[in-house]
């Protein structure tokens, strides 16, 4: 970030440093804990250079990440025989996955000290210093409203990521760029609140039914709800509110008039 921190303003745009995640993901294939069993070597992971979202083993035992372009042997897993294949083909992460989801079922993942030591096994005499394994990272992927998005407007040279610890999004009042920061930092900043419109409809219905009658209501609103979300709507309320009755003394026949208050 410029040294003219006051012409920045904090916006919701954050990027999250421990958001691992394995290429191989499947709520039956990992149990309890195991997705989060990670074992980093001694200062990883760093982001050095600010373009280290992929990882893999160094020294066939600990976990460093590395550019995501850098070509590396990668390691498989075959679901089918419960194996783990090494290419020694040198290549870029995304090509390494793509290579094993089409010949094998996808880059390894490591759930416990168990596979670990079988992983060991089978890179044992490899002589390969990295290999490449199934955990990544999308960088800069959040925003503190919980929406997603793609557009972004850098500044030139960032994110730089400096010390290894920028990882909150500020906009440069200037020119409207933006540039990673220190979330520490005391800076003016941008805050939003959605605005709502209501829009209230109000129906009036004449039946021979009974509109007091729960049942023939849980009917009828059903029958808006249905008409409601036919239309894109689905934000929306039906509320009943009793208008009148009355009796028709030469018919003797009742009729009661139901109220219908939808607030979409």
């Amino acid at each position: 970030m410029s040294p003219r921190i006051s012409a920045f303003a904090w916006i919701g745009f954050y990027d999250d440093p421990y958001s691992w995640k394995w290429s191989m993901e499947g709520k039956l294939f990992y149990v309890g804990s195991t997705h989060e069993f990670l074992i980093w070597a001694n200062g990883q992971p760093n982001n050095e250079n600010t373009n280290e979202y992929c990882v893999a083993l160094q020294g066939q035992t600990q976990m460093d990440d590395r550019p995501c372009g850098a070509s590396y042997p990668f390691l498989c897993y075959n679901a089918k025989n419960t194996s783990y294949i090494l290419v020694k083909e040198s290549r870029s992460w995304s090509a390494a996955q793509s290579y094993c989801r089409t010949y094998h079922t996808d880059l390894t993942s490591i759930r416990s000290k168990e596979e670990k030591s079988n992983i060991t096994l089978a890179l044992n005499g490899s002589g390969v210093q990295y290999v490449w394994i199934g955990l990544y990272r999308d960088p800069w992927a959040f925003w503190s409203d919980n929406t997603t998005s793609t557009f972004t407007n850098w500044w030139s040279s960032q994110p730089d990521n400096f010390n290894s610890i920028e990882y909150c999004g500020a906009f440069n009042l200037m020119s409207g760029e933006w540039a990673d920061g220190f979330c520490w930092l005391r800076l003016s900043f941008f805050c939003f609140r959605a605005v709502t419109k209501q829009t209230v409809v109000k129906m009036k219905l004449q039946s021979e039914a009974d509109m007091h009658s729960t049942e023939i209501q849980q009917q009828v609103s059903q029958q808006l709800s249905g008409l409601m979300l036919s239309e894109g709507l689905t934000d929306f309320r039906i509320r009943w509110r009793k208008v009148q009755s009355y009796r028709d003394d030469q018919s003797k026949k009742q009729d009661v008039d139901g109220g219908c208050k939808t607030e979409v």
